[in-house]
């Protein structure tokens, strides 16, 4: 065996050990993907139609707060981790400092909402207690997403795959069950528990870190353009989670939970671009800190034929098999197939924003995202107000679908105008 790898060039190892990363980071993936797939609609056959829509309005709240708190943090992570590595430098500082970054943000942001009731007051019985049981449960996620920065950063992608895709899903499905089993019926209980064991598991995977001193300037380096990243964060959830709220002020609980399967399905669709999206990300931040562009923009290619090939064929699969899927599901989901053909075609238009944004905000042009997306993010708040009351979850299919072609459309243009993109690099 040793003589083998001794016949075989490095370079040629190097190849084949990168590229086994790759497929095991998409078949971990893919696994926790379809192991999600499938606990969401455990939770449907479980907790019933009404209550899953309870529970999505719920979490969609929470994912509102984590916006606020982590804006941007595990990207910044992600990226000086990674320039790090090129550079033989230490990365601990960094993931320290995430933390203690978060743990801020988490006890600004929640102590400035908890006391409007009208996000929360419906699932806490004791202001105090539930104050300090929702911060817990965002400072836990936040730190369990700086975890995963840090992981990715430095090229650990299957240590995150694992604790992202499989982890997090098998750690929700235990904590879920038990709740079923013993009748314990609090979102928040639920959440705050997975939150904990997650954060848990994730210490534990870096366990050689060592605390050292709070480095200021790694400090400020990783919450830098916390605010471009806010804004990018809002718009993000305007366009793929504020329907939902909206949904429910409309709808009842049941088409909210039916509105979300169809999401959750037509996410498989993104599936093979975020993957991608996440493996290209540390190398092309390293690429960008050694100033060499042309490797950046053939991995920025690359990524994009293969992350749209797979986004097509995953929509004519849902297009064809959507109604018997959602029927699987539950009997009365099949009404909702007609937001399978809409917001199908705006995930087709998310995997290249995706891919695009991924990029941009590891090449310092994260501002140009914002921008676009933020223009957009305008459009489809409008969009939702306007056609929503009438049509429903088509209408807001309909309104995410606008919004994407035009943050395209914006990439395009700023192109065309001359504005430095991913497209259009320093020369070599």
């Amino acid at each position: 065996m040793g003589l083998m790898w001794r016949l075989v060039p490095r370079d040629d190892i190097g190849q084949m050990i990168k590229k086994l990363n790759i497929l095991s980071s998409i078949f971990l993936r893919g696994g926790g993907a379809i192991f999600a797939l499938f606990l969401q609609i455990w939770i449907v056959k479980n907790y019933g139609g009404d209550n899953y829509g309870k529970y999505v309005l719920f979490l969609t709240v929470c994912s509102l707060l984590l916006i606020f708190s982590k804006s941007g943090v595990e990207v910044n992570v992600l990226k000086n981790t990674a320039i790090n590595i090129s550079n033989n430098k230490n990365t601990d500082g960094l993931l320290i400092s995430g933390l203690v970054f978060v743990l801020i943000t988490s006890v600004v942001v929640v102590s400035g909402v908890i006391y409007f009731d009208g996000l929360f007051g419906f699932y806490i019985a004791d202001k105090k207690f539930g104050a300090i049981n929702i911060w817990a449960c965002v400072f836990f996620q936040c730190g369990y997403y700086v975890y995963l920065g840090w992981l990715r950063g430095a090229r650990k992608f299957l240590k995150a795959d694992f604790l992202e895709m499989l982890v997090k899903n098998v750690l929700l499905f235990l904590v879920l069950y038990l709740a079923v089993f013993f009748g314990w019926g609090d979102n928040l209980i639920s959440f705050f528990v997975v939150s904990l064991l997650l954060f848990l598991v994730s210490v534990f995977l870096s366990s050689k870190v060592s605390i050292g001193k709070l480095d200021k300037s790694e400090f400020v380096m990783v919450g830098s353009k916390y605010f471009d990243f806010l804004i990018l964060g809002v718009t993000g959830f305007v366009f793929f989670q504020l329907d939902t709220l909206i949904l429910g002020a409309y709808l009842s609980d049941f088409e909210v939970g039916a509105y979300n399967m169809v999401c959750n399905f037509v996410r498989l669709i993104i599936f093979v671009p975020m993957v991608v999206a996440s493996q290209m990300q540390p190398n092309a931040a390293a690429y960008y800190a050694q100033g060499d562009y042309k490797k950046l923009t053939k991995i920025f290619v690359r990524a994009l034929g293969v992350g749209v090939s797979s986004a097509v064929l995953a929509y004519l699969f849902l297009c064809i098999y959507g109604s018997n899927i959602l029927g699987m599901v539950n009997e009365k989901y099949s009404f909702a197939v007609d937001v399978i053909y809409y917001l199908g075609a705006a995930h087709l238009v998310n995997s290249i924003v995706l891919i695009t944004s991924s990029v941009l905000v590891v090449i310092n042009k994260s501002r140009l995202a914002m921008l676009a997306q933020l223009v957009s993010g305008g459009v489809v708040f409008a969009l939702y107000l306007l056609l929503i009351p009438i049509y429903g979850m088509v209408g807001a299919a309909i309104s995410v679908f606008v919004g994407l072609i035009m943050v395209l459309f914006l990439y395009f243009a700023s192109y065309l105008n001359g504005v430095r993109s991913a497209f259009r690099l320093p020369k070599v």
